[in-house]
């Protein structure tokens, strides 16, 4: 009980600083939570294994709550490469222990996966760690991750295992992996993706949710309603943003190419990509100063809405010499928002990220429900390429080990 309290603690922090960018977070009371939770789904992801074999993917478990309001746990923990003398081959074991547990009857798959994450196995002669273990979810390793729809808006946080100063296991909130802070998608001095503008603000004022680094500007509400319809008139009140917010933008423009190519990987790769193999093909994989502690599933922190000039330009001219005329920026804004927790689960719903391609739906806002059912993305693009991957590398390792 320690162990979760000290995860929602983290929800009562109201900041945190990632490198010199202090970033607000939103205070929530995730208290309610401590009722029981019962696992949801099991997934193998061995398609994240590392390319060296420093380790052979990641395997979690989803949990959830029991008393019918929303809240998941999901345990990410990146498995140990069992063999890393052998490089990736080493993850040999690992794969071809998910292979039989698919030809496995329910009962019979159930008792070896309880041993595989709970208390280690052999396999083909190979010992095989527990998936559980405190090291596999800390710092540099896998994460813990919450999705929690307990207060609005929906959203996801990061955690790691730790050593608190009284030798304690604790939880600490870590940032969310490609979800870049949403001030980088704009223009230096345009209003935040994500302000709240409409006329029935119940705080008087409308301001930057996320906060990121203040101080920000705001729109201030004045006055009684002009009319019957309730609206007010406002005033813009600006202060500039602080080096250290100016800088980390600065430092993303120059970045960001890098991750452009990364969101055209397909196209890179092929001159004319499935549309499989373009959903399943790219990734952001930016660096984690740019990352925020908060991923929201809400279109008013969709990035792909952001209008940073250097941004477009710099997509432009990717799509340029790559000869891909008929893609446009948007598409591209769209795959990196799709590659945030807040675009998978929600806002890159449909969202257009090639011509006469869309990002497959989710399961309204998530993947795997309380009842276990899956999202359509998942069923119809992210497992189907999941298992051809594996079974491509079983092949491929196979006929290595054989020759």
């Amino acid at each position: 009980m320690k162990l979760l309290d000290s995860l929602l603690n983290t929800f009562n922090i109201g900041s945190k600083t990632n490198g010199f960018v202090k970033m607000d977070l939103q205070k929530r009371d995730e208290k309610v939570s401590l009722s029981d939770m019962s696992p949801t789904a099991i997934f193998n992801r061995f398609d994240l294994s590392a390319d060296n074999g420093q380790h052979c993917g990641e395997y979690r478990i989803v949990y959830h709550k029991n008393n019918g309001s929303r809240f998941f746990l999901i345990f990410e923990a990146e498995y140990p490469n069992p063999d890393s003398s052998k490089g990736k081959q080493g993850c040999f074991a690992v794969a071809d222990f998910w292979r039989k547990i698919g030809h496995m009857s329910k009962a019979d798959a159930l008792v070896q996966l309880e041993r595989f994450f709970y208390k280690g196995l052999t396999h083909k002669g190979v010992k095989l760690p527990a998936v559980i273990n405190f090291t596999h979810y800390t710092h540099g390793t896998g994460q813990v991750r919450s999705n929690s729809f307990i207060q609005s808006p929906w959203q996801l946080r990061e955690f790691k295992t730790d050593i608190n100063t009284k030798g304690e296991v604790v939880f600490v909130a870590d940032t969310v992996k490609s979800n870049p802070l949403t001030k980088l998608f704009v223009n230096k001095g345009d209003l935040p993706i994500n302000w709240n503008i409409g006329p029935y603000s119940s705080t008087g004022f409308f301001a930057n949710k996320e906060g990121l680094d203040s101080p920000t500007t705001i729109l201030v509400k004045e006055g009684k309603p002009e009319s019957k319809s309730g609206s007010y008139s406002y005033s813009i009140k600006r202060s500039t943003e602080s080096d250290s917010l100016k800088t980390l933008r600065l430092d993303f423009n120059r970045d960001f190419g890098t991750y452009v190519d990364n969101l055209l990987a397909p196209e890179r790769r092929a001159s004319n990509p499935s549309a499989s193999d373009i959903i399943n093909g790219f990734s952001l994989d930016n660096d984690d100063r740019y990352n925020e502690f908060q991923s929201d599933a809400n279109e008013s922190d969709n990035t792909a809405n952001g209008r940073n000039k250097n941004l477009s330009a710099i997509i432009s001219k990717k799509l340029t010499a790559l000869n891909l005329s008929n893609y446009s920026v948007q598409m591209i804004r769209n795959r990196a928002e799709a590659m945030s927790c807040g675009g998978c689960h929600h806002n890159s719903n449909n969202a257009e990220i090639a011509p006469n391609v869309n990002w497959p739906k989710s399961g309204d806002f998530v993947h795997v429900d309380e009842q276990g059912t899956l999202s359509p993305a998942l069923i119809n693009q992210f497992l189907p390429a999941r298992e051809a991957l594996l079974k491509d590398f079983l092949r491929k390792t196979t006929e290595e080990i054989v020759e």
